[in-house]
Formats: C-alpha cells, structure tokens, sequence
C-alpha cells in the first residue's frame, strides 16, 4: 500500500464536523455523511443541534457540493450517519439520536438509562433510525428502529453487511453500562428490523465495554465483527459467525490497537481496515491483508499522523473505480476545528 494524497471534504470554522462515512452512489458519486454540529468553545460530542448531513462528489472527490440534511424531520440531535450502498443502488444511512431536555426536567428523568451533560441541560439517548435513498441520497425516507428491551440504550456506529440472499445485518451496541453488542436483520431492504443475535454480553463496567462494531463478510462466507474495546490494552476485538450472523463464536483480542475501525472487501479479495489512531502521533492507519489470513499480522500503514488530539479519526473506506481507496475520517489542528478530510491510497 502506498499513500497518495490528502484532502479536504468539509471545513468551517463555525461548525464541528466528525464521524464521517463514505459510500459511492449506483451513479458512480461519492457520496460522505458526517454529524455536523454548531461548534462550542469547549469541544463536546453532545449537542441538541447535531445533524446528520451528507456532501456529494461528481468528479472522484477533487470537488464537494455544500452539506444537506439526510433527515431534516427528525428534530432530535442525529449521531453518527453511517453509509452503506446496497446491490441494488439503494443507500442506507443508520444514525443513533439523541433528546434534549432543559435541566429543570432532570427529576422527571427517572428512567432514562443513558443521559449526558450537554450546553443548557441533558441528552437522553432516543434510539436508532435508519433512512432509505433511492436516487443516489437526494432525497430520503426516515423511519425508527424498534428495538424491544434495549431502545433506549441502543447506538450504532459500523458498517452494515448485505447477505447473498439480499438481507441485511446491522451491527448496534449498548451504552450506559450494558456492554452489549447486537445483530439486527432486514429482510425488506432496511424497511424493517429483527434482534438477530446477540454477539457479547458482559457485565457492567467501562473496563469491559464493546462499542462500536463493524461487519465484514469475507469472501469465503465467513462473517467477521470487529468490536471496540476499553480494556487493558484496548486491543481491537473481533468475533466469527459462521452461519450469517445467526450465531457467533467467542470473542478474541487482536494485536491491533485503534479505535473505531471500518473494514471492506477489495475487488481483488483483500480485506482492507482502517481505524483512528488516539494516542501519540495522533491520526489515522489502515491494514490490508488476505482474508484467510489474520489483520494482526498485515503491515500498517500511517495515513495521519499530524492530528493535534485524540479528538479524531472513526474512518471509513471505500473503494474507487481506478482501484484507488479513498479512506474518510475527522481530524484537526492546532486551530481546534474539525474537519472532514480523506486519503487517497493506492493498496
């Protein structure tokens, strides 16, 4: 792999642009959703205001157009906006929201079992979404995920996998204590969703917390999800269904250290990973490997290592039609605004 050029998607300094992913259209577009977010003197992940919003390149992403809202309905703060492009040119983008309350309301937040602090008051975690595009992401339907016994404490952040037979499997986690990592099924092209499976449950604690998987089915029919894990070491972890996603096996340590990451299959059968980098130098890097083989034992790649803080990275990757890969991902400077940026790699 050899790393080609940088460049910038979206940038204002009055906004805070992060969590990007890519995908490219049935037109051959590109297409990147990222949360965007009025940006604050003191950086914060929780913002009433946050949305979910895409840009768009006609030109292999030497140009982007200007943001527009992928769900401008929903009037909850969107988080996350995840891309996937189905066989059949259809564009899913899974997102977690957040509800705003005024501090006042705090004693009437009994039950919520997920709040964090935010400017004037609290996010009460509000569930999952999932919009549907049929004309290359210019125009969506929204719709809630129902998810019995863990909607309020359900996030997502990894790249939904699509089976031969035209499901779909998206991976979600559980935050506020419950550690869990879940697989949902659609049968109906993202319409509707099931509780598949459940890949790891553990008990409570940060120490043994399993945030953000990410699917990747191997050429070989083996299913692969690759989890972020908080232990010692912070190992990325990975578990193995062999059934499409019905049942797993256990869950293993890597030798990989990185968090969150994103993986692919290339046109040429290689697996392709990248992930943030949140300890010195701070940045970005990215592994291909043969998928029969392990990714603890594929070269590493530094795509970035100019970030100013850990504040960075959760990439995503898709491969071009020259056989390039254009890798996403949020970084920034010493001037502390965060921007959508991109490598482009040849691997």
């Amino acid at each position: 792999m050899r790393k080609l050029e940088d460049v910038v998607i979206f940038r204002d300094e009055k906004f805070y642009a992060s969590f990007p992913t890519v995908a490219r259209t049935k037109y051959g577009e590109l297409l990147v959703g990222f949360r965007l977010a009025p940006r604050e003197e003191s950086p914060t992940h929780f913002h009433s205001q946050s949305r979910a919003v895409c840009v768009r390149s006609s030109d292999g992403g030497r140009t982007w157009s200007e943001p527009s809202p992928i769900s401008p309905e929903d009037e909850l703060g969107q988080q996350d906006p995840c891309l996937r492009t189905l066989s059949d040119g259809r564009i899913l983008a899974s997102y977690f929201r957040w509800q705003f309350h005024p501090l006042p309301e705090k004693e009437t937040l009994t039950k919520a079992r997920v709040l964090r602090e935010a400017k004037g008051g609290l996010m009460r975690l509000a569930g999952i979404a999932v919009c549907t595009s049929d004309d290359g992401g210019r125009t969506w339907s929204f719709r809630r995920v129902h998810i019995p016994n863990y909607e309020d404490v359900a996030a997502v952040r990894g790249r939904t996998e699509e089976l031969p037979d035209g499901s779909l499997l998206m991976p979600i986690y559980a935050v506020g204590g419950e550690n869990r990592v879940h697989i949902l099924r659609s049968a109906d092209r993202g319409e509707t969703w099931e509780d598949l499976s459940v890949v790891v449950a553990r008990p409570p604690g940060r120490e043994n917390a399993c945030d953000e998987p990410t699917l990747l089915r191997l050429p070989s029919g083996r299913l692969l999800c690759f989890i972020r894990a908080y232990g010692e070491g912070g190992l990325m972890q990975v578990a193995e269904s062999q059934d499409e996603g019905m049942t797993w096996g256990p869950v293993r340590e890597t030798k990989v250290w990185g968090f969150p990451q994103w993986a692919i299959t290339l046109s040429d059968g290689r697996a392709f990973m990248a992930y943030g980098y949140r300890r010195e130098p701070y940045g970005v890097r990215a592994r291909a490997w043969d998928p029969e083989e392990e990714v603890d034992e594929a070269e590493e790649l530094v795509l970035r290592d100019d970030g100013a803080s850990p504040d960075l990275g959760y990439p995503s990757a898709v491969e071009l039609e020259d056989g390039k890969v254009l890798v996403v991902y949020y970084i920034h400077g010493e001037d502390g605004v965060r921007q959508i940026a991109g490598t482009v790699l040849s691997v």
